[in-house]
């Protein structure tokens, strides 16, 4: 079975890993 995931991940990706470099930074912030 072949999960649509792969053709949205396309346009997916950039987002989360967007939200991710944020969430990120809000840690590092909190931390110091």
């Amino acid at each position: 079975e072949t999960l649509p995931v792969q053709s949205g991940g396309i346009d997916f990706s950039p987002i989360v890993a967007f939200f991710l470099l944020g969430f990120a930074k809000k840690i590092l912030l909190m931390a110091v």
